[in-house]
């Protein structure tokens, strides 16, 4: 589906985890990594940017979890592609599979876990732009701002 649009966009291959959290830090959104497993160098990375959107399909290659304090100002539409990455929130547990997708709005805690098979194409989508398309169709944002719910989103079919 996106594939191409990451053609010869590969950043970081056979890596170690922490130098994919590294760069993810630095231009996707920040976070800390907390290691579940054994550590193997089987990271992957993939990245472009573009009118303030940005694409990248990452794979940790490893048990790990995901903690961000909050996304400013951008939402991210995450598609699993390859196994499966588990969402804490508030005590509750919610899987994302492969060909599942969620989108997690700005200003929102993240606590993630990844399978280590699990592999994800993160769409980075600046808030002002949701706003903008918004504010066009319907004249006015709602009083909480553009709020997507909690819940996963299948495609109907297992990607490859």
């Amino acid at each position: 589906m996106f594939g191409q649009s990451l053609a010869g966009a590969t950043v970081l291959q056979g890596a170690h985890p922490e130098e994919v959290s590294s760069f993810v830090n630095q231009h996707i959104g920040q976070h800390r990594l907390e290691m579940l497993g054994e550590q193997k160098r089987k990271s992957s990375l993939s990245f472009r940017e573009f009118a303030g959107f940005g694409m990248s399909q990452l794979s940790y290659g490893n048990h790990v979890r995901v903690k961000s304090p909050e996304l400013e100002s951008i939402y991210h539409f995450q598609v699993v592609t390859r196994g499966e990455c588990v969402w804490h929130q508030a005590g509750e547990r919610m899987k994302v599979r492969s060909g599942q997708a969620v989108m997690v709005n700005p200003y929102e805690k993240i606590d993630l876990e990844y399978s280590d098979d699990c592999e994800k194409l993160i769409i980075k989508v600046p808030e002002h732009v949701l706003n903008n398309a918004r504010e066009l169709s319907h004249g006015r944002l709602p009083e909480d701002g553009i709020r997507f719910t909690r819940a996963p989103w299948s495609f109907g079919y297992v990607l490859p």
